[in-house]
């Protein structure tokens, strides 16, 4: 991961925005794939 972000967390409430919108975006992104593993195990 890298520290870098592109609104960095000192700027009040955007800062933090920004890195909670990518956190939902991952999710969505691996969502698919744990559904199927979860299909898949039973």
């Amino acid at each position: 991961m890298n520290p870098n972000d592109i609104i960095p967390d000192d700027i009040p409430v955007v800062g933090v925005v920004d890195d909670m919108a990518v956190l939902m975006f991952a999710l969505k992104v691996v969502e698919p794939e744990v559904n199927a593993y979860r299909e898949w195990r039973g």
